[in-house]
């Protein structure tokens, strides 16, 4: 998969070059749309809100000595502790990274209580948003308590190094490319919220009963992610509200937010002995790796939204720059989409060797994370042996994955079968070493039959006429191709040229 670290940047100490441009969002008229907008959110945003006696709490989802007693708690405590020793290291670090985003809850009313009109001003205000603001902030304060005691409860986390790493995201706090607008803030939040139920839920599916047979585990992530569906729906509904009352501003005010990307909230992250963006980079990684955020993700989120604010189908009302932001903004997931196939291009084209990455939140433990290792020019250059759309022998051997027998990429082993991405089916493959006498049959449809390779250099039968024997032909089968000993052996008519790898 490609990574969704493209997206990373530092943590900027200087001025938002596009600061003048969301200030112009703080002037009375468009400040007057919000509070237009008051009782609308109380129709439609705070039913979203459950109340407390309608809410779960941690206790609901994790061992209660209330409810059990002392020997039911100590029994149920040992049932959770073996279901959890069965997640793997690279889940465990994406659930403290879940974890922290969540427990770092007092950056977040901080940033909607410096939104003009929106804030909550006295800290006990009866407005529609202040009421929002404090009671999505009561539903959220669980979701980082439920984690945390599940964490502590299961052993496998060094639990002082994921709270120092708490407290430093809270002390640095996050970066907002639009501090005081709720314009772009609401774009923010809009798209976040969904991120961080997709990250919930695709942890649920990757410890459930399908994956490593947490259910305990399972069933605290999705509710965690059910609660975080209900507050994208809130942003969402009030940005498309926006959308139907500023057009024109709110589509300039999303196209500001991603031209900059949608960071999480942990890009500050730090555990003491690491910080800033190669650190943040680092657990992205992770994250893409084990399936719980993923850049094809953060497309898809981007193509939800556009289709829920009916971006594209936007029309009246809208200025030059309103325009020229529609157009980027439509054709965004498109270039993403791009970003993806080239990232996975380039996977396939580059040697990786694995790098074991120490994580002290789990003791220490090493994640292994495949890094590039330069290739020589010789290598990349398309040689006349190329498959047809352009891959070649280095292609194959990074996108094979062998079925019923080993791989040794250094002397290769025979008798092994291997599958592609259509099937390759055949005898022995021998990579670096030679190919002898076996079928090659699947990323293009090629049937390769003898030649091969000896030392550096390939050595290939091509038929140069119709006449005497057969040869290879790329993209058919021909009998009758041989080479022996050292040199290769040709029948009258044909000829045999070499390439170096």
């Amino acid at each position: 998969m490609p990574s969704a670290s493209t997206f990373v940047q530092e943590k900027k100490s200087v001025v938002d070059d596009g600061k003048e441009e969301w200030r112009s969002y703080l002037v009375p008229e468009k400040l007057e749309v919000l509070r237009q907008l008051e009782p609308w959110v109380e129709d439609h945003v705070l039913p979203l809100l459950k109340t407390v006696e309608a809410s779960w709490q941690p206790s609901d989802l994790l061992p209660d000595p209330a409810a059990l007693g002392a020997d039911g708690f100590h029994a149920a405590c040992l049932e959770l502790r073996a279901a959890a020793a069965g997640v793997p290291d690279e889940l465990l670090v994406c659930l403290v990274a879940n974890m922290v985003t969540e427990e770092a809850l007092p950056t977040y009313p901080s940033v909607l209580n410096r939104l003009e009109v929106v804030r909550d001003a006295t800290g006990a205000d009866d407005t529609a948003w202040a009421r929002w603001i404090r009671g999505w902030s009561a539903e959220e304060n669980r979701h980082g308590d439920v984690l945390n005691r599940y964490m502590h409860l299961s052993g496998r986390f060094d639990m002082r190094e994921v709270e120092r790493t708490v407290q430093h995201l809270i002390r640095d706090g996050m970066s907002m490319h639009a501090p005081a607008s709720p314009f772009h803030v609401f774009v923010y939040v809009a798209f976040q919220e969904r991120a961080t139920a997709i990250a919930h839920g695709n942890m649920a599916r990757l410890v459930g009963a399908r994956g490593a047979g947490d259910a305990a585990l399972a069933r605290i992530c999705g509710t965690v992610a059910s609660d975080e569906k209900r507050h994208e729906a809130a942003y969402t509904r009030l940005m498309g509200k926006l959308f139907e009352a500023d057009p024109d501003a709110a589509v300039r005010a999303m196209a500001y937010m991603m031209r900059r990307r949608i960071d999480m909230p942990t890009a500050f992250i730090n555990d003491g002995r690491h910080s800033g963006g190669d650190f943040y980079a680092r657990f992205i990684a992770i994250a893409e790796k084990a399936g719980t955020y993923t850049l094809s993700d953060y497309r898809c989120i981007l193509e939800h939204l556009l289709q829920q604010w009916g971006v594209e189908e936007l029309n009246a009302g809208l200025s030059g720059d309103g325009r020229r932001a529609q157009d980027y903004l439509c054709a965004l997931p498109h270039k993403i989409k791009r970003m993806e196939e080239k990232a996975h291009d380039r996977m396939i084209r580059t040697h990786k060797k694995p790098t074991l990455i120490p994580i002290c939140w789990i003791f220490d433990r090493p994640i292994t994370l495949l890094t590039e290792v330069p290739v020589p020019p010789q290598v990349l250059r398309r040689p006349r042996w190329c498959f047809s759309d352009g891959r070649s022998i280095m292609d194959l051997r990074s996108r094979l994955c062998v079925h019923g027998g080993g791989m040794d990429g250094a002397a290769g082993i025979h008798g092994v079968v291997v599958e592609g991405d259509h099937g390759v089916h055949g005898g022995g493959v021998e990579l670096a070493v030679g190919i002898h006498g076996s079928v090659v049959e699947g990323i293009v449809g090629l049937v390769v039959q003898g030649g091969e390779v000896r030392g550096s250099r390939v050595f290939v039968a091509e038929e140069a006429s119709s006449s005497g024997g057969g040869g290879v032909v790329f993209g058919e089968a021909r009998s009758g191709c041989a080479t022996t000993g050292d040199v290769s052996h040709r029948r009258k008519g044909d000829r045999t040229r070499e390439r170096n790898l």
